[in-house]
């Protein structure tokens, strides 16, 4: 009977040790990935930062704190795209509010 219980006990183990394996690399991967779009995110950020400031000058840098709010790198990439284009700053909110 003590063979058949270290058996079981050496199976259960490599089950659970192949569970955890599976759940790190899934963490990895998850992490990999939000590591990914926040970088993204924050490059945005960063050239609408700049965007805005040569086209808009402060009065364009007051936006930065709406648009660090927005969590979906598309509509910052809409943000982005669109500062050549627009108009005027009411214009530039328009995009990201339609969007959000």
């Amino acid at each position: 009977m003590s063979d058949v219980k270290s058996i079981g006990e050496v199976l259960l183990g490599s089950i659970a040790q192949g569970w955890i394996e599976q759940g790190i690399e899934q963490g990895r991967q998850q992490g990999f990935q939000q590591g990914l779009r926040e970088g993204l995110r924050r490059g945005l950020l960063e050239g609408i930062a700049v965007g805005l400031r040569l086209r808009f000058g402060v009065e364009g840098l007051r936006l930065l704190p709406e648009l660090a709010m927005i969590e979906d790198a598309d509509v910052l990439s809409a943000v982005h795209a669109g500062l050549p284009i627009v108009g005027d700053l009411t214009e530039l909110r328009r995009i990201y509010q339609r969007t959000n």
